[in-house]
């Protein structure tokens, strides 16, 4: 009988001409040197920061950061971490574990798991400052969220044009589902702005709820009236009991400021008593929400100016409708350090086991963005028609709903008529899933 890895291997670096291959040759050097450009040119703003310690700081870490750009670029062996950060001994260990009968030259930058080695990246850029002590809590990604979501200003003013809207419309069967229709579309699409695609470059989501029923023909599987059924649903099911639903986010900015309209919208109609966000612990695939970015991004919506100058009052009232439900408790943000770790939802379970009986308590949990569905189905090169259910194993949380803009080189759960048409247009080039172009919408209950 074949194994998991026979079936669908997992996905490595090492093909030349994919957007793996690419992405560890190109994209990651240019992710890395943006940060290197940050920590150089910005010596004395730091200096006046954190004090004159910070000077011999930076320097230690422009130390770090280069070779480590010199180790990727090489396809040197990865290193084991020198932190004392909360999860080092996990990150030591597994690497350790991936080590275990084959040469060290083997355990490369191009030859490891991508899922882990990419995961790795990152963690390794926040060992760098976290050991300098004086920086330890710097985001050296802050500021191009910063301005990812000044770029995004007038969707995101949009958003709240449109939630307002929405919420007029009362809470009639027909209301209800075309305002959801629109929300989650909404979550969808705005995933396309993602900095760590991009490479740092601010716009990739330039979109209005207006133009997104114009790119239904780009969402591979559209599972969106399912969830929007189960939703309106989840209510009369639970009866006196709390209902709630789970976010699992990925970019701050436009996309986060969309995650915040779904849930005002799912509160405000009564479809759920609470929504749980969860974010990242630490800087991660540069845009992805911490704790800093979720209220930062509060008080940036209440900032808000419309075409006169003025501070918009919707504006305003969202941002204070938000924080009025985090101090109540109907809002509630998390970071739990699962979410930074390499290791697919399968593991969570054995992993993170308080994390996976929290979540299974929910009524939904959503899944934001490329780096979830990739753990999700463990990151494999699974054939485009494998059902879902066979690509979660043993992740048995659901409903699930998936949200995910392609931007990786694996997907599943696609009719072959999608994959037919597709193929037939794209050939060989898996551009189609590297690019943001198409998404998946996918409504996932286990059996």
């Amino acid at each position: 009988m074949n194994s998991i890895d026979d079936i669908a291997p997992r996905l490595t670096g090492s093909k030349e001409g994919t957007f793996r291959y690419e992405t560890i040759r190109t994209r990651w050097p240019t992710i890395l040197t943006r940060v290197i450009d940050h920590f150089s040119t910005g010596i004395e703003k730091f200096t006046t920061r954190y004090g004159e310690d910070a000077e011999k700081s930076v320097k230690q870490i422009l130390s770090a950061l280069s070779e480590i750009h010199y180790l990727m670029v090489t396809d040197k062996p990865l290193r084991l971490l020198t932190d004392n950060f909360e999860d080092v001994n996990v990150w030591n260990e597994h690497l350790s574990s991936l080590r275990l009968n084959k040469e060290l030259v083997n355990s490369t930058w191009y030859k490891e798991p991508w899922l882990f080695v990419e995961c790795y990246l990152y963690r390794l850029i926040f060992s760098f400052v976290f050991q300098s002590q004086v920086m330890e809590a710097h985001d050296y990604f802050f500021h191009q969220k910063i301005a990812s979501f000044h770029t995004h200003t007038d969707q995101i003013i949009l958003g709240v044009e449109d939630l307002n809207k929405f919420v007029a419309l009362g809470q009639n069967e027909q209301s209800i589902t075309s305002s959801l229709t629109s929300l989650l579309k909404i979550c969808l699409w705005g995933n396309r702005a993602d900095l760590s695609l991009s490479g740092g470059i601010a716009s990739l989501f330039n979109e209005s709820s207006k133009d997104l029923d114009a790119r239904d023909k780009y969402i591979l599987i559209n599972h969106i009236p399912d969830a929007i059924n189960y939703l309106k649903s989840i209510k009369p099911k639970v009866g006196d009991a709390l209902s709630r639903i789970d976010i699992i986010l990925d970019n701050s900015g436009v996309e986060l400021a969309g995650d915040l309209t779904l849930a005002d919208y799912l509160v405000t109609a009564g479809l759920v008593d609470k929504v749980v966000f969860h974010g990242k612990k630490i800087p991660w695939f540069v845009s992805d929400t911490t704790p800093d970015d979720f209220q930062w991004t509060i008080k940036a919506i209440a900032e808000l100016k419309g075409s006169d100058g003025a501070v918009r009052e919707d504006c305003q009232r969202f941002s204070r409708s938000i924080t009025e439900r985090l101090e109540q408790g109907i809002y509630e943000f998390k970071c739990e350090g699962f979410w930074t770790l390499p290791f697919p939802y399968t593991e969570m379970a054995t992993r993170a086991p308080e994390l996976y009986a929290d979540l299974s308590e929910s009524s939904l949990v959503i899944l934001k963005g490329d780096l979830n569905y990739r753990k999700l189905v463990e990151d494999r090169d699974w054939t485009y028609e494998t059902p879902m259910m066979n690509a979660v194993g043993n992740f048995l949380i659901s409903p699930l709903l998936v949200l995910r803009t392609l931007k990786s080189e694996t997907v599943v759960g696609l009719d072959r008529t999608v994959v037919d048409h597709v193929l037939s247009r794209y050939g060989d080039d898996y551009q189609w899933m590297t690019t943001g172009t198409y998404a998946v919408a996918h409504f996932h209950v286990s059996k």
